[in-house]
């Protein structure tokens, strides 16, 4: 087992190096992200493109010519947005002018985001009804469980074991505690309850701030007497604490590039076979002191990846590896990689997301970002503050002494 000491918390920032996110200029909220996501995509040309009358008329405004039209354009106000740290001056000509094709795809995520939206709640989600048409249906999600394998029942010999470390839960609660309870109130008395999956839950968060309560689920192995939180993915889709632990990374850490890779290479298979996104989860094992990928058990759709796994499926997955989440990626196919609203109610825990987009080109863009549970806002980050960058080693030797350098 693990000792533990009164050490600085290690947080997933650093892990990487990366300086814990603040709210600043560049931070973008969920609202300003909502806004953002129809500024991508336009066409580089499109300040030289002359509307139709149709396409003013799209916009609200009730024009019957085209120097109407034009006349609108013309006294249009430039509007300034920043997405990342960088500003882009867009007119609402320049986001009317998309092609039709992206403008229906992006209604019908609109619709599919309606769909799911209990699937993205904190609450434990509804039943959902079955569809008329059995092609487009969204897959009903089982309601999330806080606990999950035998039944919860603590005692004083019992360890969690998460993030390389084998903690004894009476770090957490008193003997006393674990064996007659904790004191509540309920209806003006107070009385002794047994200690649940939120209480331990509520005390990990304050070791591991990823393991948000809304977002996690405890598995209990009575044999073992272990308890494995597992940080549980919710759908995707288009459109500071005082710790005790000893390890720490001894130096700032980067995802491999050819795990990225390797995501790129089988998000473009499923986009060109099915026509659909996919989701994977990135760890860090603490005894090989390196990433992984894994692809757990999802139903995936041309606008949505929804895992199915569950928590107990993966514990058993990993039960013998000292490891801890670090990442979370999927794919958003020919779309943009622009985080939709789905996404935005998902991605709620201070480790990475990572979205790739534009799947068919023949360099796919990708957005990586956190989220900060301070501020209740999403970060975006640089990749080269999470990934490795890939071109800083040449294949072969070659002759340069040929190249003269000027000044």
């Amino acid at each position: 087992m693990t000792k533990t000491t009164n050490q600085e918390q290690t947080s997933i920032f650093d892990m990487f190096g990366i300086e814990e996110p603040q709210e600043t200029t560049t931070t973008l909220s969920l609202e300003d992200i909502n806004k953002n996501t129809d500024s991508s995509g336009a066409d580089d040309n499109i300040n030289e493109q002359l509307p139709t009358v149709e396409e003013v008329n799209s916009t609200g405004a009730d024009v019957t010519t085209l120097e109407e039209a034009q006349t609108i354009v013309e006294t249009e106000e430039p509007v300034t947005t920043t997405v990342g740290g960088f500003q882009k001056v867009i007119t609402k000509n320049e986001s009317n002018q998309k092609n039709a094709e992206e403008k229906k795809v992006e209604e019908k995520v609109e619709e599919k985001v309606e769909e799911k939206k209990t699937l993205s709640s904190f609450e434990e989600p509804a039943e959902k009804e079955t569809e008329k048409n059995n092609s487009s249906k969204a897959k009903p999600t089982t309601p999330a469980k806080k606990s999950v394998g035998d039944e919860f029942k603590l005692n004083a010999e019992t360890v969690v074991k998460y993030a390389g470390q084998e903690v004894p839960v009476t770090r957490y609660f008193t003997a006393e505690e674990i064996e007659k309870g904790l004191e509540r109130k309920k209806k003006g008395e107070t009385i002794k309850e047994p200690i649940n999956e939120k209480d331990l839950i509520k005390k990990l968060n304050d070791d591991f701030a990823e393991l948000v309560p809304q977002l996690t689920a405890l598995v209990y192995y009575q044999k073992q007497n272990i308890v494995i939180p597992v940080l549980q993915a919710r759908t995707k889709g288009a459109n500071e604490k005082e710790s005790s632990f000893e390890d720490s990374f001894s130096s700032p850490k980067r995802v491999p590039f050819q795990l990225l890779q390797d995501f790129i290479s089988i998000a473009k298979s499923f986009a060109e076979q099915h026509g659909t996104e996919i989701h994977a989860d990135i760890y860090f094992d603490y005894d090989k002191e390196n990433f992984f990928m894994d692809f757990p058990k999802q139903i995936v759709h041309e606008y949505w990846a929804d895992r199915v796994e569950t928590a107990i499926e993966t514990s058993l997955k990993f039960i013998d590896l000292r490891y801890r989440k670090v990442m979370e990626i999927h794919s958003h196919h020919r779309l943009a990689p622009d985080p939709s609203s789905t996404d935005d109610k998902s991605e709620r825990s201070p480790i990475l997301y990572a979205i790739v987009g534009r799947i068919n080109s023949f360099f796919p863009e990708v957005t990586v970002r956190t989220f900060n549970t301070i501020t209740q806002k999403h970060i975006p980050l640089k990749l080269e503050q999470v990934f490795e960058y890939p071109f800083n080693n040449q294949s072969m030797a070659y002759d340069l002494d040929g190249v003269e350098v000027t000044k």
